[in-house]
C-alpha cells in the first residue's frame, strides 16, 4: 500500500515537472517570438520591406544627421528666406508691407495650435512617422507658396515695350487701352495671391509644429542618456545655422531674374525694377524636405538598443514622476491654471513674448529697412542682415550661458540680471535713430527745380507731375528711375522731361539728354566745347548717396541683437526654477505658445504697418494702391525706434515685476544670516589674542551658527 502511494506521488511529481517544463518551454518560445517581433519592429524599412542593406542607416548617428538636416532646412526657410522675399513679393504681386506681414506671420497660428495637439499624439505614437509626414506637409506648403509665380503672366517691368518712356508731346496710351489693361489685370488680383500665400503658410505651420517639438524627443529616446545632451546640442546648433544659410541663399537668388531662365538684356540687379527669383528658394526647400522625408519615414518607432537605453533612463528617474505625469494628462486644466497663476513664471513668459515682437517683426523687414536707409542694394542688405542677426544671436546666447556659469547666478539674482540687460537693451535701441537722409527724389520729397542743398519739408506731399513734365503725358509711364546730374532722382525719363537717350557701349548704361526738368549749369558742359557732342544730363539708376553712418549703425545693431539674446539662457532658468521639476516641459511649452501667438503673430504686422505709414511714393495701378517705391527715412527710423523701445520697455517692466514677485527662499535667508553672523564674528574678534584657546572658541561659535 505504501509502495503504491509512493509510486503515485512520484508520477504526480513527474507530471508537475513535465507541466513546468512545458510551461518554461512556452515562456521561452514566447520570449523568443517577442524578441524576434521587437527586432523586426526595430528594423529600418518601408511597410514590410526591410532588407539587410538598409540596416546600415538604422543607427543613432544617421537619425541625428537626418533630424539635423530637417532642422536646418526648416529654420533656413522660416527665418532666413522669409525675410528675403518681402520686397520681391510686394513688387511682383502689388501688395503692401502690412499684407506681407500678415502672410509671413500666419503660420505662427497653426504652429502654435499644432505644437500642443500634434506633440501629444506624437508622444503616444510613432515619432519618426510624424516627422516624416510633417516634412511632406512642410514641402507641400512650400511648393504651394511658389505657385503664384507659375499661374500669373511673366513679369513686365514696363508696359511700354514697343513705345518710348521719353517725353512725348502726344499721349502715350489712350484711355481705351488703359481700361482694357486694367480689365485684364482684374483676372489676377492681389487678393487671390494673398489667399494662396496665407493658405501655404498655414500648411507650412503644420509642418513646422512637428519638427521643433517632436524631433528632439525622438532623438533623445533612441540614444543613451550620456549621449543625449550631445545629440540635442547638435540639433539646436543646426537651428542657428539655418537662418544664416537662408540669408545666404536668398542673397544669391535675388541676383537671378524672377522669370529665370530668361533674363532681359536691358535690366541688371542694380536696377530698382529688378525682381529676384524669390520662388526658387521655396522650390529648393520643398525638394530638400521631400528628400528628408524619405529616410525619416523608414526609421522604426524605436531603434535597436532602445530597451537598454530606456532602462538606463528609468534608473536615472523615479516612478513617482511617471505617476504624476499621468495625473497631469487627466488633470490638464488644473495644471494649466497653476502655471497661469504663477506670477513669476507669467511675468517671465510675457518678457519673452514682448521681445519676440521685436525679433520677429524687425527680422522680417530688416533687409528692406537697411536698403531703404543706406541704399546698399537688396542683395547686399540681405547678407548684412543675416550676418548681424546670426552673429549677434549666437553671441548673445553663448555669452548668456557663460555669464550664468561663471557669475554663479541663482534665484532672484537671475531676475535682476535679466532686468539689467533689458535696461541696457532699451538704451541700445537708440541706435535705431542712426539714419541717412532720404535721397532727393524730384516730386516726392523735394519739388522740381529746387536745389538739393535747399531746406525742404520732409513731409512734402508727393506729386511726380510738375510744370516741366506736364506736356510729356507721363501718367501711364511706369517706374524707371534715373539719376540727374543735379543730384536728384526722377521717377522716369519722361518725368525728368528727357527727349533723347543713348546706350553707352562701354558701361552698358542708358544716358539721357535734353531733359527739361533737370537743372544743369556750366559745370556740366562738354569738355570738347562742340555742339555736336550732346551733354549727358542723367543716367539710368538711383543716385548714390554719400551717407557714412552705415558702419556705426551695424555695430550698434549687433549689440542690440546680443543684448536681446543675452537674456535667453538666464530667462529659461527663471522659467525652469519657478515651477516644480515635473512641470518644466509644460512651462517651456507654454512660453513657446505665448511667444508665437503674441510675438510671432503681432510683430510682422506691426512693423509692416510702420513701413506702410512711412511710405512717400506708392505704386498705383488701375487706381489701386500697391507696394511702396520710396520711404521717408526720418519717419521710418523714428517709428521703428518707437516700436522697439515700447516692447523693450514692456519687457523691462515684466522682469521688474518678476523680481518683485520672486519669493525669498529659506536657503537664501540662511545664506544671508550666515554671512551677517560671519561679519559680526570677524568684527568682534579682531582684538582677540591669537592664542589656541581663542581660535577654538571662534571656530565653535561659527560652527554653531
Amino acid at each position: 500500500m505504501a509502495a503504491g502511494t509512493e509510486a503515485a506521488s512520484q508520477d504526480f511529481c513527474a507530471d508537475i515537472d513535465r507541466t513546468n517544463s512545458t510551461r518554461n518551454s512556452l515562456d521561452q518560445d514566447q520570449r523568443y517570438h517577442d524578441a524576434l517581433d521587437t527586432t523586426i519592429k526595430s528594423r529600418f524599412g518601408y511597410f514590410k520591406w526591410s532588407p539587410d542593406f538598409l540596416q546600415v542607416i538604422n543607427k543613432p548617428r544617421w537619425l541625428l544627421f537626418i533630424i539635423a538636416m530637417y532642422f536646418t532646412v526648416a529654420s533656413m526657410q522660416v527665418t532666413g528666406l522669409r525675410a528675403v522675399v518681402v520686397r520681391p513679393l510686394e513688387r511682383r504681386f502689388n501688395i503692401t508691407s502690412t499684407q506681407v506681414g500678415l502672410i509671413v506671420s500666419v503660420n505662427e497660428i497653426t504652429a502654435s495650435a499644432g505644437s500642443v495637439l500634434f506633440t501629444y499624439f506624437a508622444s503616444q505614437g510613432h515619432k519618426g512617422q510624424w516627422l516624416g509626414y510633417g516634412a511632406l506637409t512642410f514641402g507641400i506648403g512650400s511648393l504651394l507658396f511658389s505657385t503664384p509665380q507659375f499661374i500669373t503672366e511673366k513679369y513686365v517691368y514696363s508696359d511700354l515695350i514697343n513705345q518710348s518712356d521719353l517725353c512725348s508731346l502726344s499721349s502715350v496710351l489712350s484711355n481705351t487701352s488703359t481700361g482694357n489693361t486694367c480689365q485684364q489685370k482684374k483676372v489676377y488680383s492681389s487678393d487671390l495671391y494673398t489667399a494662396i500665400f496665407i493658405g501655404a503658410q498655414i500648411i507650412i505651420g503644420l509642418g513646422v509644429s512637428t519638427v521643433y517639438n517632436v524631433s528632439i524627443a525622438y532623438a533623445d529616446e533612441n540614444v543613451s542618456p550620456k549621449s543625449s545632451p550631445i545629440y540635442v546640442g547638435i540639433i539646436n546648433s543646426m537651428a542657428a545655422l539655418g537662418p544664416a544659410l537662408g540669408f545666404l541663399l536668398g542673397g544669391i537668388l535675388l541676383n537671378i531674374y524672377i522669370d529665370w531662365p530668361s533674363t532681359p538684356s536691358d535690366l541688371t540687379p542694380s536696377d530698382p525694377r529688378w525682381i529676384g527669383a524669390w520662388w526658387l528658394g521655396y522650390v529648393i526647400t520643398a525638394i530638400l524636405l521631400f528628400l528628408i522625408a524619405i529616410p525619416m519615414l523608414g526609421f522604426p518607432k524605436h531603434l535597436p538598443n532602445y530597451q537598454r537605453y530606456r532602462a538606463e533612463r528609468k534608473a536615472l528617474s523615479s516612478a513617482k514622476e511617471d505617476v504624476e505625469f499621468k495625473r497631469r494628462l487627466s488633470d490638464f486644466p488644473k495644471a494649466l491654471y497653476e502655471l497661469l497663476t504663477n506670477k513669476v513664471l507669467m511675468c517671465t513668459i510675457m518678457a519673452f513674448a514682448f521681445e519676440e515682437v521685436n525679433i520677429s517683426g524687425l527680422s522680417s523687414f530688416l533687409p528692406k529697412y537697411i536698403d531703404s536707409q543706406f541704399s546698399l542694394g537688396l542683395s547686399t542688405s540681405v547678407l548684412i542682415a543675416g550676418a548681424v542677426t546670426v552673429v549677434g544671436g549666437a553671441g548673445g546666447i553663448i555669452i548668456g550661458g557663460v555669464v550664468m556659469k561663471y557669475l554663479n547666478l541663482y534665484e532672484d539674482k537671475t531676475v535682476k540680471f535679466c532686468a539689467l540687460i533689458s535696461l541696457i537693451g532699451l538704451f541700445l535701441s537708440l541706435g535705431l535713430l542712426i539714419k541717412c537722409d532720404s535721397p532727393p527724389f524730384a516730386g516726392v520729397n523735394i519739388p522740381y527745380h529746387t536745389n538739393i542743398s535747399s531746406n525742404y519739408n520732409p513731409l512734402f506731399t508727393a506729386n511726380i507731375t510738375g510744370n516741366c513734365n506736364l506736356p510729356c503725358h507721363c501718367n501711364e509711364v511706369k517706374y524707371n528711375l534715373i539719376c540727374g546730374l543735379d543730384g536728384k532722382s526722377y521717377f522716369s525719363p519722361c518725368h525728368a522731361g528727357c527727349r533723347k537717350r543713348i546706350l553707352n557701349s562701354k558701361t552698358n548704361i542708358m544716358e539721357y539728354y535734353d531733359c527739361e526738368c533737370i537743372n544743369t549749369s556750366d559745370d556740366f558742359q562738354s569738355k570738347e566745347g562742340t555742339l555736336s557732342i550732346p551733354v549727358r544730363e542723367a543716367y539710368g539708376g538711383n543716385c548714390q548717396g554719400s551717407c557714412s553712418l552705415s558702419i556705426p549703425f551695424f555695430i550698434l545693431l549687433a549689440f542690440i541683437m546680443i543684448s536681446t539674446f543675452l537674456n535667453v539662457a538666464p530667462g529659461m532658468q527663471i522659467i525652469l526654477r519657478s515651477v516644480p521639476e515635473n512641470q518644466n516641459a509644460f512651462a517651456v511649452g507654454l512660453m513657446g505658445t505665448f511667444a508665437r501667438l503674441i510675438g510671432g503673430l503681432i510683430g510682422p504686422v506691426i512693423f509692416g504697418v510702420i513701413l506702410d505709414h512711412s511710405c512717400s511714393l506708392w505704386d498705383e495701378n488701375c487706381n489701386q494702391r500697391g507696394f511702396c517705391w520710396a520711404y521717408h527715412n526720418d519717419t521710418l527710423s523714428l517709428l521703428v525706434f518707437a516700436a522697439m523701445a515700447t516692447f523693450k520697455s514692456l519687457k523691462l517692466i515684466a522682469y521688474l515685476l518678476a523680481w518683485h514677485f520672486y519669493p525669498v527662499s529659506q536657503e537664501s535667508n540662511k545664506r544671508n544670516c550666515f554671512s551677517d553672523n560671519r561679519l559680526k564674528e570677524k568684527s568682534n574678534t579682531r582684538n582677540i589674542s591669537d592664542s589656541p584657546k581663542s581660535k577654538i572658541m571662534l571656530i565653535t561659535k561659527v560652527t554653531t551658527v
